[in-house]
């Protein structure tokens, strides 16, 4: 008896529009994301050493001056200011003048870089939770922020606050989604709030 051979059909295959379409819409996309981090980092350092230093910049300029480490970390422990209770931003600062100056540019570069993590934190945070588009429009928010783009001109502990309360939120979405690394992000997570609470 002869058995006869069924035709073979091949797996359908997508229109050409759309094979050609998905890299396209790849390609917008992050061209769009590039876009926006290159009007971010405008936004933040555009005149960044148009005026001059301000009253609360002055103590930031007072408290991270001493002439070594351990006379910047006597000035604030001995010090009957609030600004005591922002150590760890005065001691980076010590550090960031020492390496960069002490122009309005160099200081309050500082700031702004932080500003510009606090961007990337949320963006990442918004990509792993709700997708590209998503993440696309919370980074746009945030490069557009106006209280995001003041504080990163000024030579202050606000942006870098910012910047931990971000880097927080993303730790703890990853401790919560990841059995297998909840201690490991959860350590990062504590980390960050006992850092944030000297900030």
């Amino acid at each position: 008896m002869k058995v006869q051979e069924l035709p073979v059909s091949s797996p359908p295959t997508r229109p050409a529009t759309e094979r050609v379409g998905q890299p396209d819409r790849s390609a917008r996309y992050y061209l769009a994301l590039f876009g926006i981090t290159v009007l971010m980092i405008g936004l933040r350092f555009f005149m960044l050493g148009h005026q001059s230093f301000w009253i609360d910049e002055g103590y930031t300029l007072y408290f991270s001056d001493g002439p070594t480490f351990g006379d910047t970390l006597t000035r604030l422990l001995e010090t009957d200011l609030s600004d005591r209770f922002h150590m760890p931003y005065y001691l980076m600062m010590f550090g960031w003048r020492h390496l960069f100056g002490d122009s309005e540019v160099a200081i309050r570069s500082f700031s702004a870089l932080c500003s510009v993590a606090t961007a990337v934190f949320v963006y990442f945070t918004a990509r792993y939770w709700f997708g590209k588009g998503y993440a696309l429009w919370a980074f746009f928010g945030v490069a557009l922020s106006a209280y995001c783009v003041y504080y990163a001109q000024e030579a202050r502990d606000y942006a870098l606050a910012i910047m931990v309360v971000s880097a927080q939120l993303f730790a703890l979405s990853r401790a919560f989604s990841h059995r297998e690394m909840t201690a490991a992000w959860g350590r990062h997570w504590g980390f960050k709030l006992l850092f944030a609470l000297f900030t």
